[in-house]
């Protein structure tokens, strides 16, 4: 017995197509059909709209074979330039202290000091505590400096990307901090890796987006043919039933219809 959904494409509504095409090809049994008060159009629509939910579900298949392992691969991408950009934005505020122990330059500390503030798109939090800090002056024993920062789950990935690529951007700008950032074990060329790998992500997340929107309308169109077909069978059912009284030939393409 299938188990596939009845607003799907499955063996019913190939079933469906085959028994209304087969009455159509033979003009013995077509006729014996018009008798009982059917008409050719409706056994027409039965086959088109069978066809159509047909190639609906190829599209769907293909497309899904097509980005199954595209998708899979740039998931994994995100998620190790996610992991990188942790590890290095969790360094960023020692670097700003050793930089002011060491009194840096006051324009060099405000520019890595930009990379912790949020610019993005995204609402971020931060990494400890789970909720907003309370605006004002930080409590006792707390530092000033700008909390590290994680997005909330439901913000865009492509934003999360755009802002690493800007914070991987700044830092490999700013020169003056290299040194510093060495020293705690963020070498240039891993700022230069993860700024390489979100620009090599930049549009597919968005893309993959747009891909299962694309995935979801072939579905929603995929499941309304069934569901007509399906209603237009039911009009006819009892015209193809008395057909299959009147020649037990097509009471057992009828038959076929009902095998699940």
């Amino acid at each position: 017995m299938s188990t596939s959904s009845p607003q799907t494409f499955n063996s019913g509504v190939a079933a469906r197509t085959r028994t209304a095409d087969e009455i159509l090809r033979s003009a013995e049994y077509l006729a014996i059909y018009v008798q009982q008060g059917g008409r050719p159009e409706d056994l027409m629509k039965i086959v088109d709209l069978g066809r159509r939910a047909e190639l609906r579900h190829q599209e769907q298949t293909q497309a899904q074979a097509l980005g199954g392992a595209a998708t899979e691969t740039v998931q994994t991408q995100y998620q190790t330039m996610r992991k990188e950009y942790r590890k290095v934005m969790a360094v960023v505020p020692a670097v700003v202290k050793d930089l002011r122990e060491a009194n840096a330059p006051v324009d060099v500390v405000h520019g890595i000091r930009q990379v912790l503030l949020n610019e993005s798109e995204r609402v971020l939090l931060p990494v400890a505590g789970g909720s907003e800090p309370d605006e004002g002056k930080p409590e006792e024993g707390e530092s000033d400096e700008p909390k590290p920062r994680r997005s909330v789950r439901s913000q865009s990935k492509e934003a999360v990307r755009a802002e690493i690529q800007k914070d991987m951007g700044l830092l490999i700008q700013l020169e003056a901090v290299h040194p510093a950032l060495a020293e705690r074990k963020v070498e240039l060329q891993r700022l230069k890796d993860i700024h390489s790998l979100a620009q090599s992500l930049s549009g597919h997340l968005s893309t993959r987006t747009a891909r299962k929107g694309a995935a979801k309308g072939t579905t929603r169109s995929l499941r309304s043919l069934v569901a007509e077909q399906r209603r237009e069978w039911g009009t006819i059912y009892r015209l193809l039933a008395l057909a299959g009284r009147a020649d037990p030939r097509i009471a057992e393409l009828l038959a076929s219809t009902r095998k699940r």
